[in-house]
């Protein structure tokens, strides 16, 4: 340990178009339109890039100090059974 204090941050990670391939093979293109549909801003599934912008600024930005980031379009999903 160097002494100097350590700062964790996390992201939450909404509906990244992975997930929503998935719920597209499940349940076809309809069921993939319903789900992109419901995320409020913007209309569209996340991809890999939005992540690594947040971790970047996570990182790079020295006044952030234990955040907990929802990165998901304001999109709340429930538990998926």
């Amino acid at each position: 340990m160097d002494g100097k204090p350590k700062v964790v941050s996390q992201v939450y990670v909404g509906s990244p178009e992975k997930v929503a391939a998935l719920a597209k093979g499940e349940t076809g293109q309809d069921g993939f339109d319903r789900l992109i549909a419901t995320v409020p801003f913007p209309k569209r599934g996340g991809n890999p890039k939005d992540f690594a912008k947040l971790a970047c600024h996570i990182v790079e930005n020295t006044m952030m100090n234990g955040e907990c980031i929802r990165i998901d379009g304001a999109m709340r999903m429930g538990l998926m059974i």
